[in-house]
């Protein structure tokens, strides 16, 4: 069908010609239909160490990325040309971590838990700092330091904003800022905490929750960063590590190039890495945390 056709064509031609294009996009829907289901089919992976051998594992990274040229399914399916049953050894019971990843007051003989509670009646806030106590002057003042920052510029972010005079404030409601610990670990070499901060500016539709990791040579007490403790040195190992976090997640999308810039943080058995509210999507996704094998971790990735 050429052009000049088209746009001489009679009403009644013209309507046949609008069926049968129509016909056409149908048909390339159907077919993009087909190559989605393939690519799905294509993407879900058995675990060779699955108890029930019919249930098959799919990654919600490999679907949402692998009809994309430069997708980490399309070039790698895991890098390394790691074999499944290898990749499993990164993978953990989430369930079990969950159960485990508490503060147990029988593992906190080696630091102290003070908390900082105050209120701000500049722009009526709460506010609840956990401030763990270790024998490193050094650590204590590091984590002091950052959480207090942290307060500060959420402080002054509700100035900027007015925060007492916003139509969405109802009486009696207050702006809040937590910080409080989830998670600590120490060993011979390393000392690692966690925390879960949560701030709420007053009629705002809702909070935001963030992590902050602090995870410290023990002798010195010096913060370590990513590339203290890990050798990410190229493209194929950087995209390995994304796979082994979002396989652990179960969703979203991670940047490989910014995977240095992800909170973590150590414990006995695992690496665990959290993610912001938004830092993978969808407020709904909410802060996913990633646990993986901190053994097989090390052995892979460890500097």
């Amino acid at each position: 069908m050429n052009c000049e056709l088209a746009l001489g064509a009679s009403p009644l031609e013209g309507g046949q010609i609008g069926r049968t294009l129509g016909k056409m996009n149908k048909d390339c829907i159907n077919n993009v239909i087909w190559i989605v289901c393939l690519a799905m089919l294509f993407a879900c992976n058995q675990r060779k160490e699955s108890k029930n051998a019919s249930v098959l594992h799919t990654s919600y990274y490999e679907i949402s990325n692998l009809l994309r040229t430069d997708s980490t399914a399309a070039r790698t399916k895991f890098s390394s040309n790691f074999q499944r049953s290898e990749l499993d050894s990164f993978l953990v019971d989430n369930d079990a971590f969950l159960r485990n990843d508490n503060l147990s007051p029988v593992n906190c003989d080696w630091y102290c838990l003070k908390s900082l509670v105050e209120y701000n009646a500049a722009v009526d806030c709460s506010i609840y700092i956990d401030l763990p106590s270790t024998a490193s002057w050094r650590m204590n003042t590091t984590i002091k330091k950052e959480l207090t920052s942290w307060k500060e510029d959420f402080l002054k972010e509700l100035r900027k904003n007015d925060v007492l005079s916003s139509p969405f404030r109802k009486e009696g409601m207050e702006s809040d800022f937590r910080a409080q610990l989830i998670s600590a670990y120490e060993d011979s070499n390393y000392v690692s905490f966690s925390f879960y901060i949560s701030s709420y500016p007053a009629g705002a539709v809702h909070g935001m929750y963030e992590f902050e990791s602090f995870n410290f040579n023990k002798t010195t007490g010096e913060r370590l960063s990513f590339y203290d403790l890990f050798s990410v040195d190229t493209r194929e190992d950087s995209v390995l590590m994304c796979d082994l976090i979002t396989e652990s997640i179960g969703m979203g999308r991670l940047d490989h190039i910014s995977v240095y810039e992800y909170d973590f943080n150590l414990n006995e058995d695992y690496i665990v890495f959290n993610f912001d509210a938004y830092e993978l999507g969808l407020y709904g996704f909410g802060t996913p945390r990633a646990p993986l094998n901190r053994r097989a971790m090390f052995a892979r990735f460890g500097n």
